[in-house]
């Protein structure tokens, strides 16, 4: 009888253990000036401007005294990279851009909106940086 007791609290627990783990959506628009750029999300074409994309995050519980709500999200870096419109016709140049994101981070909200400007001109640093 204590082994049948035993056995079903093994299998109660690893159970709730393996049910503990699960995933949130955060959604991203991404607009640009011009519209109709090309957007790249972790290597993936997601379209053009505007966009819509989701990223899962992962979660896993941890209990209320360790995290608010019980969960902790894990960290989910997101790269979006969005290129100039292959038929752009205008006369100024265009950059694209690169963004490092946390989707983790985006978790409150449940989404995040992403604006890039094309025409801004890269820059670079007119002076050495000096890191101490």
């Amino acid at each position: 009888m204590k082994a049948l007791a035993r056995a079903s609290g093994l299998i109660a627990v690893a159970l709730l253990v393996c049910g503990c783990a699960s995933t949130e959506k955060v959604q991203y628009t991404v607009e640009s000036e011009p519209s109709g750029a090309p957007v790249v999300v972790n290597g993936a074409s997601m379209g053009e401007t505007p966009a819509e994309f989701w990223i899962d995050v992962p979660k896993r519980w941890v209990g209320l005294m360790n995290a608010p709500g019980g969960w902790a999200y894990q960290p989910t870096p997101v790269t979006v990279r969005i290129m100039p419109p292959s038929d752009y016709a205008g006369d100024q140049e265009l950059t694209s851009q690169t963004r490092q994101l946390r989707a983790d981070q985006s978790v409150e909200s449940g989404e995040a909106r992403i604006r890039a400007n094309l025409f801004l001109e890269p820059r670079m640093p007119t002076q050495p940086i000096e890191v101490r």
